[in-house]
């Protein structure tokens, strides 16, 4: 009778003898796995994610939701380093939701907190700040000292990037704090480099300074051999010294970072970037061009290979004023316009962070409202409470609406305020390229021309001297006419159709004149004022230049005519010359007419070519002034 019970017991004994032993094997297996995924995942992440896909079998198997919630934690740090941002909130939502349902708060905070992270890395701060915020409400419930320190310097950087200055230190200090009193020398220099940068941000150079060099002196004497953290630390010291005009001060701390990353074997491709820029950038400032073009030589690999908007706006304009100095005037216009370009990006990106800023601040000032009437619901009758809340609410609605187009009015003016800014530095610009071309090489060639005549006169019976003095002569004077075009382009005073009609004039004269071509040339401008942007107006201008030189080579014109005409939105060129003409179908297009064409497409005009043998030739371009690049 008792034989079959106590048998019974030893099978249940010897079951759970055989579970438990399982259990403990295949926490071993997976702890085996996430220790090689680790192991090669700087060599191969690809590796990295089959180990823990086989962990993830094993704790399946298991329907164990600590183990599967531990390797989706440790998934995370794999996707951070592979770029992988969206997945990676993901997964550490669902590690959270898993240790929640195991009872671990701290690894729930731990997940909340990787999570703020990735948010963070893709400018979305506030989504970045509820998971932190998450993370640190279960770390005040467990007094996890750590924990607190990690996730209020956290909050602190969001903060940061919002330029929320008052709550980024607030956070920053309370993290500092925690720090100091758990004597975490690691922590604390973190905090330094947070509160240094913030202070920098608010162009508090000084304070910056300060704590920078504070938590430079704690890795120092923590003998930390990461040179790389080391580098940055001088950098940012380098940055704010530059900032505050210490030229001196700035190139001894960078030069003290490049020192640092070449100790690095896998030195930081952006913080070298950086550091070289500014050297080049400081040493320029000095007015040193041989040590400013060595370093910028050294980053030309970093334009291509860096795509972070903020350094690029630091490399364009270092750029366009090192080829001003060099006299590169063509390569200076193209990283200023490029530099312009950057400058809209960033602008577009600080528009994003009002935006995000002001939303947080409106839940904020929304959550405390709706908990004052919640406090009046208890006070007075449910009727009268509800009332009061809708009308509180619709004058929320109303206020924050106001709020908002009150931004976009302001944001869409500063935006504006910069065109017309950036259009005034290039005016300014090309005054200077224009002054410089005219008074140094115009006065260049004037000496070149006089000269070359002298050597003619005075060597009137050596025919070969003779011959080539004036060709000299003759080349210096087609080079002349090409510098006085060059300076009437770039000066901003001739966008106006009225100039542009006047050396149109002057143009035609010079062209048939020296064939000795007759020619009419007759305008109608409803508004001379009107201004054309540099591009339209070159184009239209080489159309007629080729026009009227056509004309003067190939026509055998007797007379030619030329119309212009202005009207609203429409502009209208037509040149007619009374020569032999051609068939357009038999002869073929030269590089002359089809690059007329293509300059009319990209003003978006119309382009006819009217001809026919003995008849002459018509050429008609209509330009629509709307939409066409017109100031």
């Amino acid at each position: 009778m008792l034989r079959t019970p106590i048998l019974l017991l030893l099978a249940l004994l010897c079951s759970s003898y055989s579970f438990a032993n399982r259990n403990d094997t295949d926490s071993l297996q997976i702890t085996e796995l996430l220790n090689k995924a680790k192991d090669i995942s700087k060599r191969d992440i690809s590796e990295s994610y089959r180990y823990l896909n086989m962990a993830k079998d094993i704790a399946r198997k298991n329907k164990s939701n600590k183990y599967y919630a531990r390797i989706l934690y440790n998934e995370s740090e794999y996707l951070y380093q592979d770029g992988k941002l969206a997945e990676m909130i993901d997964t550490c939502i669902l590690a959270a939701s898993l240790f929640k349902k195991e009872n671990l708060p701290l690894e729930e905070a731990k997940s909340y907190s990787r999570a703020g992270v990735a948010a963070a890395s893709q400018n979305h701060y506030k989504v970045a700040l509820d998971y932190f915020f998450k993370s640190l409400e279960l770390s005040e419930n467990l007094k996890d000292q750590k924990a607190l320190g990690a996730v209020y310097l956290n909050i602190g950087n969001v903060y940061d990037n919002l330029k929320d200055w008052e709550n980024a230190l607030e956070y920053s200090f309370k993290s500092l704090e925690i720090r100091r009193e758990t004597n975490d020398s690691s922590g604390m220099a973190s905090c330094y480099g947070t509160i240094g940068n913030i202070y920098y941000t608010k162009k508090d150079y000084a304070e910056s300074i300060k704590y920078f060099k504070m938590g430079s002196e704690i890795e120092h004497l923590l003998g930390t051999n990461n040179y790389s953290r080391l580098a940055i630390r001088s950098a940012n010291i380098a940055n704010a010294f530059m900032e505050s005009g210490q030229l001196d001060s700035s190139i001894l701390h960078n030069e003290r970072a490049l020192k640092y990353l070449e100790m690095n074997v896998s030195r930081r491709l952006r913080v070298w970037c950086q550091v070289i820029t500014n050297l080049s950038d400081a040493w320029l400032r000095k007015g040193n061009i041989q040590k400013s073009s060595y370093y910028l030589k050294e980053c030309e690999p970093c334009e291509s290979a860096v795509s972070d908007v903020t350094y690029l706006a630091n490399l364009y304009p270092l750029r366009a004023r090192y080829y001003k100095e060099t006299g590169d005037y063509k390569k200076s216009i193209k990283y200023l316009e490029m530099a312009a370009n950057v400058k809209d990006s960033i602008l577009t990106h600080a528009q994003n962070l009002e935006y995000q800023k002001m939303g947080i601040r409106y839940e904020f000032d929304q959550k405390a409202r709706e908990d004052s009437l919640k406090y009046q619901l208890n006070l007075s009758e449910q009727r009268n409470a509800t009332a009061t809340y809708k009308n509180r609410m619709y004058l929320v609605l109303i206020v924050g609406m106001l709020i908002l187009f009150s931004a976009i009015v302001i944001i869409s003016r500063l935006r504006i305020a910069q065109k017309v800014k950036r259009a005034k530095e290039l005016e300014k610009v090309r005054l200077g390229i224009a002054g410089d071309l005219h008074d140094d090489i115009g006065s260049t060639i004037s000496s070149i021309q006089i000269i070359s005549s002298m050597l003619g006169m005075q060597n009137e019976s050596n025919p070969k001297i003779k011959e080539a003095a004036e060709n000299i002569n003759r080349l210096s004077n087609k080079v002349a006419g090409g510098i006085r075009e060059v300076v009437w382009s770039l000066n901003p005073e001739n966008d106006s159709m009225g100039a542009i009609v006047s050396q149109m004039h002057k143009m035609a004269s010079d062209i048939l004149g020296t064939s000795n071509i007759p020619f009419a040339f007759a305008k109608n401008l409803s508004d001379p004022k009107r201004k054309l942007s540099p591009q339209v107006r070159k184009d239209f201008m080489m159309i007629f230049k080729e026009a009227v030189n056509n004309a003067r080579k190939y026509s055998k014109a007797t007379q030619v005519d030329i119309h212009v005409d202005q009207r609203d939105d429409m502009l209208v060129l037509e040149i007619k010359d009374y020569g032999c003409g051609f068939d357009a179908e038999t002869v073929a297009m030269g590089n002359g007419l089809h690059n007329m064409k293509l300059r009319a497409e990209y003003m978006n005009g119309r382009l006819e070519i009217n001809s026919q043998k003995g008849s002459g030739t018509i050429i008609l371009l209509e330009v629509s002034l709307v939409g066409a690049g017109v100031k």
